[in-house]
Formats: structure tokens, C-alpha cells, sequence
């Protein structure tokens, strides 16, 4: 519009003042514009021919002076009014402001064409003032600041400054800045290390080190070779000349177990924060892809897998409720662990000291080494015994990870290591099968709204020849000793102690009435013993404890299936224990456990119901899964008389991914109020019966996603997924059995257990029954 306007000027003797004149000031400024005549209009088309043929220098000596008229001050505050509402009007507009002031219509046109370039103007000066006034506000700062930096003390601490041109930030200075970070935190790993298997303090540790403790070729990290491993062999180590030959032995063996700790954590940092193709995708989780482990590790942390050893590699992540220091204080503390795992751990779990990194960081870096017997829920899976060494350390603010290797034979990777492993096999009894365990463990990472998200990983590896064939696809598959069994676990026992602990009571007693909080308590703490009870009973026969079979089956023709009773006399109990496992092909678990959950059907299979129906008395809820409850019931009929009111049957029932149960044990009725109205529950004995119902690790999802390079086979396994039931009968005897009241009385139980079997198989439409 500039362009447009001093276009018009040119033709029509245009001129611009923006004088003060009749105080209109700088927005209001007057324009004079007088338009030429015809006489004129021809006298400048003359001049204009003849400056074209005589040249400039004539015509600017015969040009004539130009007049000018100033707009009136009406014509002007109109002109102003109409451009504060329109700065651009179109033709029509101008046309009327024309006729209505008297003023030509290009007077008007570049009228608001020098107003709208007096207004830019206007505001390019005020904006170029603004910034010449930040300009010298910044640099009155920064000469403020060169003052401040080149002055010889520092306010902080008092010292002198570093000069100006020192600030520069370089790749170099960055690189060594990096360096120094990672040596000082190797460092601080080094010493909290030493100091732990030491037993010295942290500076006294380093001290030693310094003297010949730690061998020069050492590398905290212990590692080598592109990331793997580095096993330090104890005849490198270099102690110093003073120490006796016992104290030089023990330093070589905690620099060699030093490093198979540190060697272990950097091992499950690696395959923790891996996907694909090191983890291969399934419905159940993660598995671990044994060919990219071996290139990623090779020899591997505990040498070369023995010759007919199986493995166990899964992952798979869930959300937990609790806090991250509750969580880790209670995989630190060897009761608490065994508490939150009672299906797993079947043995008492035996532990050293848990050791702190330092006074000043009381849970930077925790050790402890456990030993354990872990067990499959059946009476005839097999039982693993594990030594390892457990380290909880905390690798961000709300992140912890707890890692477990094992510690049996780790020094060195050669033969040595693998005889050592085959005599412990060979050495242990036949329930036993040895079990070596890889860098393990769980991440736990603390979230907002008081749970935790847990990524648990296991990874180990068994000797497969002494088990039976029937557990050998639940143990392949993981759901035996693998991630998804130890996560299950965890998140049904975190929310069972949740409800323990808690006031409030969820449901409500047959009366209408409230139960006590003390109430739910003791009820829950009577179930927690005859659940516990109910576990050494199936799964924790005694040492050199006999025992005796018994064989029978029902049915006729094909229908017709056998079974196999195992009984224990456990005379310093008073109590006989049978117990028999059946496999149901084709039968997933979930349909067995909610036939057994189904009050309606209880006295098809209850020997105690005796047919009649079941009421239930009080039950409080122990999870979010269907079935996870303590129940008291009270049946009909009890032992094939009329029950009056006299007996009550304490319940217990859970399921999880990897594991569904029942328990129950007759509790006569004084003994079941004083417990429900919040008296002692430890007077009384308990002898359980239930049932256990396992996946077979049949028909599992195969693997979604294989890599290029993988030689597995991507597809759905054809067979589908059974179901493996354990059942538990145990009765009280009042007198040592006679060899003929025995025989008769195991009759009885092995007929009880062929007619809940057979009400079983016929309720969930099983098509064979297979004894284990």
C-alpha cells in the first residue's frame, strides 16, 4: 500500500505534512492536495513532451510551483472517525465520503493511504524503542555478570574463580566429566562389595584393597570380553606377603565370589531390559530365547548347561499391591519371604546375616545368602534344593531390583564345575532333583497410588532324569518354579495380608450381624494354619517316614479308571495322611476348580456332607479372583447322621495363574464361635482335606513373534490343556492301627477317593483319568 500511495502522489501533485498544525497531532495530520485543471492538465502534458525531447535539465528549469491546501478540520476528524472503523473502505465508501465532504475521490483514497503508513510508521518507531530498551537493560546485566565472574572470591565458598574463558564447555571436558562419574560410581561399588564379604568398613576395605586384597588386574565390574562375564581364577590374586595362608585363601575366595555377585547383577541388568529376540512372546509371558542368551553370554555365569538338564527361562510383569521398601524388606528377610510364598517354599529357609552397604546408606546394596526347598503342589512332583546368594539394590529413586544366583561350585567355568554338579545330583535322594539357578530375580518399581509394578524373572536349569513324565510339561512350561508362578504368589498374598491387616470386615455372618475385626482376624489366622497344615501333609513327607500304597479302581469297561493311594502314618501326630494325584487330559483346571467351588454340587464328592446340602456361615473374601475366600460352613448331614449344629467346616479356596486350592477341616462349633468372636485358635488341632488342582503345561500359547535367526516354529500346540488334581484325606486315630484295622480302613479311604474322583470326571465331562 506504501508503493500504491506515493505512486498517487507522483500523479497528482500529492503532498505529505505531518505537522502539528490546529493540535491534531501526529494522528490527525493534514494532507494538502489541490487537483490540477484541464489548462493545467495540458500544460503539464506539454512539459512532459518536451522534457522527453529537450532532456531532464530543461524541463527541471521550466517546471512550475506546485500548490497545496490543507483539509479542513472537519474534513479530518471524519476522516479519522470512519478510519478508526475501517482503515481499508472499499470504492463505495470513499465514493460517499467524497460527496459528503467535499473532497475529491482521490483526496480521500490517499488520504488513508498516507494514514495507514503514518500509523506503521508510528508503530515501528515505538517497537524499535522497546527493543533499545531491553537491548541496554541485557547489557548492563552482562557487564554486571563479567564484573561478578572476574572478581577473585566466590560468594559460596569463598575460593578463587575460574576465569571467563575457562567456562568454554568442551567434547573433551564432557568426555572426561562422563569418565570421572563412572569411576567414582565403580568405585563406590567396589568398596560396598568388599566391605560386605570383608565384614570391614568401607574405608578399611578400600585400605585393604590398596594392599594387595584385590588383584591389579581386577575389574569392578567383572566384566570382559564384549560385556561377558569375567571369572577371576583365585591363583591371580595377588595378597600381600604379611597375610597368613588361611587369610590369603579366604581373600582369593572373596575376590573370586565378589566377582560372580557383580558378574550376576550386570547379567540380569542385561536380559531385564532386552525384548526381542533375546525374549519371545507367549499368552503367558515372556520366554527366554536360549540361542540369543548363549551368543549374548557364552560360556555363561555358571559355565556350559549340563548334559540332560532342562531349562527354565520366563519373565512376565504385574502389578502388586504395596510399597517398594515393603516389598524388598520382605525378599531380605528369609521368614517374610517364606510367609509370602507357602506353596512354593515347602522347607525352612536357612539364611546368614543380612549385611548393609554402609551406615550412611543403609539400603543402597543388601546381601544375603539363603538355602530353601521349593515344591510343586502335588505328592509326587519333585522337590529342588537351591543355595544362592541374593542382592537387593536400589538403582533409581523408584526403581529396585532383587537378583538371585546361585552359589554352589561357581568358581571358575570348567569341568570341575559340571562333576561337581553331577555328584550333588547323584548325592541326593530320590525326591530331589538338582536345580542350579541363573542371574534372577525382580524389578520393582514404585508407583503413585500405593502399588508397584513388578517384572519378575526366572531363569534356571533342573535335572530332568529323575522326574516324572507327567510334571515334565508344567516344569518346561514355567508355571512350576517359573516367573509367572513366583508373580501369582506374590500379587494373591500381598492382597491376603492386605485384608488381614485391614478393619474392615467385607462381608457379613448368616445372622445379618456384623463379624468382629478380631473376629476376621482369627479366622483368617486359623486358615492360614490349617492351609499350612494341609501343605506338609501333601508335599512334606518326613525323612525316612514309611509309607504304604494302595491300588483299586471303578467303574466297568471303559469308563473303569485306576488309582493310586499313598498313606503315611504320622504317629507323633496321631494321624493318617492319603493323599493320590490323577491326570484329566483335555479338562482345563479353571472347569475343575469351580466344580469343587459349586456349594449346590458339595455333597456329590464331600464325604463329610454325606449328600446333604452346605450352608455358609460367615465368609470373608481374601482376593479379587473368583473363589479366593475363607469360608465357614456348616453341613446338613455330617459323617451320614443329622448334624446338629455341633460341627462346622472351616474353608479355604484360592486360584491364581498358576495354581487353584482347597482346603477344609471339622471344627466343632464352640471351638469355631470363640474363634469368630475373637478368642485363641491354637487349643484345638487340625487335620485338612482338599484338593489341588494344577495346569498340566500342555497346550500353552506358542511363541507369536520369532526372529530371523530363531529355530523355533511359530503356531498353537494341537494338544489342549489339561489339568493335574491332587487329593488329601487325613483322619485322627485314636490308637495305633492294627495291621488288619489298617488294611481295612485304607479300603474305606481308597473307595472315598475313587467316588470323588469318579464325580469329578463325570462333572466336567473328563474322557480319561490317568494316575500319576
Amino acid at each position: 500500500m506504501d508503493g500504491e500511495g506515493q505512486q498517487g502522489s507522483s500523479d497528482h501533485n500529492i503532498e505529505l505534512d505531518f505537522s502539528d498544525d490546529n493540535n491534531l497531532g501526529d494522528e490527525t495530520d493534514g494532507v494538502s492536495y489541490e487537483p490540477n485543471t484541464d489548462d493545467d492538465a495540458n500544460a503539464a502534458a506539454a512539459n512532459e513532451d518536451s522534457n522527453a525531447g529537450g532532456g531532464g535539465a530543461a524541463a527541471a528549469g521550466r517546471t512550475a510551483p506546485r500548490s497545496s491546501k490543507r483539509h479542513r478540520r472537519e474534513q479530518i476528524q471524519q476522516l479519522e472517525a470512519v478510519f478508526q472503523q475501517c482503515p481499508h473502505p472499499d470504492e463505495q465508501l470513499r465514493l460517499d465520503l467524497s460527496k459528503r465532504l467535499g473532497m475529491g475521490l482521490l483526496q480521500v483514497k490517499f488520504w488513508f493511504q498516507n494514514r495507514r503508513s503514518a500509523k506503521k510508521n508510528k508503530m515501528e518507531q515505538q517497537e524499535g524503542k522497546k527493543l533499545r530498551e531491553e537491548n541496554e537493560m541485557l547489557l548492563a546485566e552482562n557487564k554486571a555478570m563479567k564484573a561478578e565472574i572476574q572478581s577473585r572470591t566466590c560468594i559460596g565458598c569463598g575460593g578463587p574463580r575460574m576465569h571467563i574463558h575457562d567456562c568454554r564447555d568442551t567434547p573433551e571436558k564432557q568426555r572426561l566429566r562422563m569418565e570421572n562419574a563412572m569411576l567414582k560410581d565403580q568405585l563406590m561399588r567396589t568398596k560396598v562389595f568388599v566391605s560386605v564379604l570383608t565384614g570391614k568398613d568401607v574405608d578399611d576395605a578400600a585400605a585393604a584393597a590398596e594392599e594387595g586384597a584385590l588383584p591389579a588386574a581386577y575389574s569392578p565390574y567383572g566384566l570382559n570380553n564384549g560385556g561377558r562375564p569375567l571369572v577371576i581364577n583365585p591363583a591371580a590374586a595377588v595378597p600381600a606377603p604379611s597375610m597368613s595362608s588361611a587369610a590369603r585363601s579366604i581373600a582369593a575366595s572373596q575376590i573370586t565370589l565378589l566377582d560372580h555377585l557383580i558378574g550376576a547383577c550386570e547379567e540380569f541388568k542385561m536380559i531385564a531390559s532386552m525384548n526381542e529376540p533375546m525374549w519371545l512372546r507367549t499368552s503367558d509371558g515372556d520366554v527366554l530365547n536360549n540361542q540369543a542368551y548363549k551368543n549374548a553370554t557364552y560360556p555363561g555365569i555358571l559355565g556350559i548347561c549340563p548334559k540332560g538338564f532342562a531349562v527354565d527361562g520366563t519373565r512376565t510383569t504385574g502389578i502388586v499391591l504395596g510399597n517398594a521398601a515393603d516389598l524388598t524388606s520382605i525378599f531380605m528377610d528369609p521368614a517374610r519371604w517364606s510367609e509370602m510364598f507357602p506353596g512354593i517354599i515347602v522347607a525352612g529357609v536357612t539364611s546368614s546375616a543380612i549385611i548393609n552397604s554402609s551406615a550412611s546408606q543403609p539400603r543402597l546394596v543388601q546381601l544375603v545368602q539363603m538355602s530353601a526347598e521349593l515344591k510343586v503342589l502335588a505328592p509326587r512332583a519333585p522337590v529342588v534344593r537351591v543355595r544362592f546368594m541374593r542382592q537387593c539394590m536400589r538403582l533409581q529413586p523408584r526403581l529396585w531390583a532383587v537378583v538371585d544366583v546361585s552359589v554352589d561350585g561357581f568358581i571358575g567355568h570348567n569341568d570341575e564345575k559340571t562333576l561337581d554338579l553331577y555328584q550333588t545330583a547323584a548325592a541326593l535322594p530320590t525326591m530331589y532333583t538338582a536345580y542350579r539357578l541363573l542371574p534372577s530375580g525382580c524389578i520393582i518399581e514404585e508407583m503413585d497410588d500405593g502399588h508397584c509394578k513388578v517384572t519378575c524373572i526366572v531363569h534356571a536349569e533342573y535335572d530332568e532324569s529323575n522326574i516324572q513324565p507327567l510334571f515334565h510339561p508344567l516344569l518346561r512350561s514355567g508355571q512350576a518354579f517359573g516367573a509367572r508362578r513366583w508373580l501369582a504368589s506374590l500379587q494373591r498374598q500381598s492382597e491376603y495380608f492386605a485384608v488381614l491387616r485391614s478393619d474392615l470386615v467385607l462381608n457379613l455372618n448368616n445372622t445379618g450381624a456384623a463379624m468382629k475385626p478380631a473376629g476376621k482376624k482369627g479366622i483368617l489366622e486359623l486358615a492360614q494354619r490349617m492351609t499350612m497344615n494341609f501343605y506338609v501333609a501333601m508335599c512334606g513327607l518326613p525323612a525316612g517316614q514309611p509309607w504304604n500304597d494302595w491300588n483299586g479302581g471303578i467303574g466297568v469297561g471303559s469308563e473303569r479308571f485306576e488309582l493310586a493311594v499313598h498313606f503315611v502314618t504320622l504317629d507323633h501326630q496321631g494321624v493318617l495322611s492319603a493323599t493320590t494325584t490323577v491326570w484329566l487330559p483335555g479338562v482345563p483346571a479353571g472347569r475343575v476348580f469351580h466344580y469343587l467351588c459349586d456349594g449346590s454340587r458339595r455333597g456329590e464328592w464331600d464325604s463329610l456332607a454325606s449328600s446333604g446340602p452346605m450352608k455358609e456361615v460367615a465368609c470373608v473374601a481374601t482376593g479379587q479372583l473368583y473363589g479366593n475366600s475363607v469360608s465357614v460352613l456348616r453341613p446338613s448331614v455330617y459323617n451320614g447322621t443329622t448334624n446338629k449344629n455341633d460341627k462346622l467346616i472351616l474353608q479355604e479356596a484360592y486360584a491364581d495363574a498358576s495354581c487353584m486350592f482347597m482346603a477344609y477341616a471339622p471344627i466343632d462349633k464352640q471351638s469355631m464361635h470363640q474363634v469368630m468372636n475373637g478368642g485363641g485358635h491354637t487349643s484345638f488341632s487340625l487335620s485338612p482335606c482338599g484338593f489341588i488342582v494344577l495346569p498340566d503345561g500342555q497346550g500353552q500359547q506358542s511363541v507369536q513373534t520369532i526372529s530371523a535367526g530363531s529355530s523355533s516354529s511359530a503356531g498353537v500346540s494341537a494338544t489342549c490343556a489339561g489339568s493335574i488334581v491332587s487329593a488329601l484325606y487325613q483322619t485322627e486315630l485314636s490308637a495305633p492301627l492294627q495291621q488288619s484295622v489298617a488294611i481295612g480302613l485304607m479300603d474305606d479311604i481308597g473307595n472315598l477317593f475313587c467316588h470323588a474322583i469318579k464325580k469329578i470326571k463325570d462333572a466336567v465331562q473328563a474322557k480319561l483319568v490317568v494316575p500319576a
